[in-house]
């Protein structure tokens, strides 16, 4: 592993499957359901897990290239 692998960007070949590491990555359906609906999040954190899951996938688990997914995250990031 050289220096900066851990930090680099992704490349195509692997954009799909860390869409699908991080669906399946129960820390970040955490955090995401954290930041989406902190009350929820309190009290029923495994079905808004389910939720979450749900929805990222249905947004985010068609792209297997990069480019394309960039411009479908360009909206969600700027509602932040």
């Amino acid at each position: 592993m050289q220096e900066f692998d851990a930090i680099r960007p992704y490349s195509d070949e692997e954009t799909g499957p860390a869409i699908q590491r991080l669906v399946n990555d129960q820390e970040f359906l955490d955090m995401v359901g954290r930041f989406k609906s902190p009350t929820l999040a309190r009290w029923a954190p495994a079905v808004l897990r389910v939720f979450i899951r749900r929805w990222l996938t249905n947004h985010f688990g068609q792209y297997h290239r990069l480019m394309i997914c960039k411009p479908a995250c360009l909206p969600m990031l700027a509602n932040w």
